[in-house]
């Protein structure tokens, strides 16, 4: 199912726009939709990529990773298997976010 979108833009915008899409066999409809599928998939891109990295700083913080713990609040480390994200281990996702 499709909807109608009403954008407001300059005239001029637009008749650059229509002129740029007419050469390329487009409509605007068309253009407006590429882009507005772009920027979504931009928008999920920066926001896994902000999870990632959210994730990241949480394992660094954490006792597994040898931050926030102190010896007064635990007498002795425990192993715990390894922490993951989407399958992932974090390790692996800390050395991407470094860009390692």
């Amino acid at each position: 199912m499709t909807v109608n979108l009403v954008v407001k833009v300059p005239e001029d915008l637009r008749r650059r726009a229509r002129a740029v899409a007419v050469l390329r066999g487009e409509t605007i409809s068309d253009v407006v939709r590429a882009r507005l599928e772009e920027y979504i998939r931009e928008a999920q891109a920066d926001e896994d990529a902000a999870w990632k990295r959210l994730a990241a700083e949480q394992f660094l913080r954490s006792p597994a990773a040898g931050g926030l713990i102190t010896p007064a609040k635990h007498k002795r480390r425990v192993a715990s298997p390894p922490l993951a994200l989407e399958g992932r281990p974090l390790s692996e996702l800390l050395d991407e976010v470094r860009g390692e």
